[in-house]
Parts: structure tokens; C-alpha cells; sequence
């Protein structure tokens, strides 16, 4: 088993002021020291390679950004120890927190699934005629504001283009496709999923 070589009190501290003081061949000695040991200890926690790797870089990114505030008193080790520590445990709670979010993204979607299933199923009657459909649709149409149903009858009835209906009710083009598009979205809330299916057939 290989051995670690402890640097001596008074070698230690001087790195830790070389550190402070910005020396990056300082911080790589600290880094090239202690890395396989946090990595020995972060395999107790975490599968994978990269996973480690990862909270190891974050640990000693965290440990040059706050170089100001070590002291020739600083026991690196515990310092190191500690922060990968932290720096494990939120990688851990973050971990879960999406596992979570995708389970629940995942059940969202599947309940989303069952619940169309359901409403195909249960909004397909027995037997419904074309002529009971288009009376229906008649009905619902009597009942739409008086421009959009006026509109809505000579496009879908009478089968004039939004031009020439433009020209009849002296409307723009874009008002005409405006008010089909209501129109369209009240017959769709007044219809269930296989009526509306039917719609769509005599219409388009």
C-alpha cells in the first residue's frame, strides 16, 4: 500500500502563506498530495469516476478562491476534508433533488397518458350519425356572436375564401381569419375529443 508523506508543520505553513500569496506551483503541490486521498475517501460515496472527479476540482477551486483567509495556523488537511465534505453532500441532495423532479415529470406524463386514454375511450359513444353531427354543429353555430357566425357560414357553408368574404362584409382578411378562429374555439369547447373528430371531417 503506498505511503503518504505528510509535509512537515513549518514546510506546510510556508506553502499555505506561498498559497495565500497566489503561488500556483504551491497550490498544485497541495493539490497533487491530498487529491488521491480525497478521492479514496469520496469512492465511499459516490459510483462514479466522474462524479468524484467533479466534487474534487470544486473542492480545490473553492480552496484558491478563499486563499485570503487561510492562516499560517491552517491544517489543510481538515480544511480540504471538511469542504469536500460539504461539497459531497450537496452534489448528493442536488442528485436526488432531480431524480426527484424527473420521477415526478415522469408520473406527470403517465398520468397525462392515462387520463387521454381514458377520455378516448369513454367519449366515443355507441353510434352517432353524420346528420346528428351536423345538427350539432348547426346548434352550436346558432348560438356563436352574430360577425363571427356570419363569417364562420360563408367560409365553412357557403365556401367562400377569406378575400371574397372580406369583400362581402367589408372586413379585412386577417378580421375574417380571426373570426374563425373563434368560432373554431367554441365549437372545439363545445364538443368532446370524438364529436370534435367528426367536426374536423365535415369542415375540413
Amino acid at each position: 500500500m503506498q505511503k503518504y508523506k505528510r509535509s512537515p508543520g513549518k514546510k506546510m505553513s510556508s506553502i499555505i502563506t506561498q498559497i495565500k500569496n497566489g503561488d500556483e506551483q504551491a497550490f498544485e503541490q497541495i493539490y497533487k498530495e491530498y487529491y488521491a486521498r480525497l478521492f479514496h475517501y469520496l469512492k465511499g460515496y459516490l459510483k462514479e469516476s466522474e462524479e468524484i472527479k467533479d466534487v474534487i476540482q470544486n473542492t480545490f477551486i473553492a480552496l484558491w478562491n478563499n486563499k485570503s483567509s487561510l492562516t499560517e495556523d491552517t491544517r489543510i488537511y481538515s480544511w480540504l476534508f471538511t469542504v469536500v465534505r460539504n461539497q459531497c453532500l450537496n452534489y448528493i441532495r442536488d442528485k436526488e433533488t432531480r431524480i426527484k423532479f424527473q420521477s415526478a415529470i415522469e408520473l406527470h406524463e403517465s398520468e397525462k397518458l392515462r387520463w387521454q386514454s381514458h377520455t378516448l375511450h369513454s367519449s366515443i359513444p355507441e353510434s352517432i350519425t353524420l346528420s346528428e353531427i351536423t345538427k350539432l354543429i348547426d346548434d352550436a353555430v346558432r348560438e356563436m356572436p352574430d360577425g363571427c357566425r356570419k363569417v364562420f357560414v360563408l367560409s365553412r357553408y357557403d365556401g367562400l375564401s377569406n378575400k371574397e368574404i372580406g369583400l362581402q362584409l367589408n372586413i379585412s382578411p386577417k378580421t375574417v381569419e380571426n373570426q374563425i378562429t373563434k368560432a373554431l374555439k367554441i365549437l372545439r369547447s363545445k364538443f368532446n375529443d370524438y364529436h370534435y373528430f367528426l367536426l374536423c371531417l365535415v369542415f375540413f
